[in-house]
């Protein structure tokens, strides 16, 4: 009866409900994925690589994982490898361990105190244990759904301005290379 037309009704609506809430939420995250797959095409094969995502979308959080998926890429936005159960694990051995695990944080889109430092010459960097750095040759910035470009912090464009060039842009991200000695 009245019981089980009731129930039927009410996960009917239920479900619906959800299914729009979740088209809306991945509204056009096939079209992004194919843009950041393309801004990031002609990179070499290990490069290293900081996404920068300054997407407020939830389901974008860790989309720079895609990045990868063509050819081997050593992306910075790796939280999991923190984790002791996660197969890929990261081994803080040769750099600074907590550069490359407290990007779980909640200021993970501002890496002016993990990737800036004063000794190098206004670059992003790895620091390893010895204290040299290792230079980021390539930062994958993943821009605001609105395009709103002040939302990224002023150090990390000052930063991009002065010693990266953009190597590729569309609308959803850009991707910087590291300029030449001789071209800053």
């Amino acid at each position: 009866g009245w019981v089980h037309t009731t129930a039927a009704i009410i996960i009917l609506v239920f479900h619906i409900s959800f299914t729009r809430m979740y088209n809306y939420t991945l509204e056009g995250y096939s079209e992004d994925v194919v843009a950041l797959k393309e801004a990031v095409k002609d990179i070499p094969s290990g490069s290293l690589v900081l996404p920068l995502n300054y997407n407020e979308k939830w389901v974008y959080l860790h989309l720079s994982g895609y990045a990868g998926t063509e050819k081997p890429l050593a992306l910075l936005e790796n939280y999991e490898s923190a984790l002791s159960w996660f197969p890929v694990i990261c081994h803080t051995g040769y750099y600074q361990g907590s550069i490359l695990i407290e990007q779980r944080s909640e200021n993970r889109n501002i890496p002016c105190d993990q990737y800036l430092h004063v000794d190098t010459s206004g670059w992003f960097a790895l620091q390893t244990r010895n204290y040299t750095f290792t230079p980021i040759p390539f930062i994958l910035v993943i821009n605001a759904k609105n395009g709103d470009k002040s939302v990224i912090p002023e150090c990390v464009s000052r930063v991009l301005d002065k010693n990266y060039f953009a190597e590729k842009s569309n609308a959803f991200c850009s991707l910087y290379r590291l300029k030449n000695q001789d071209e800053q």
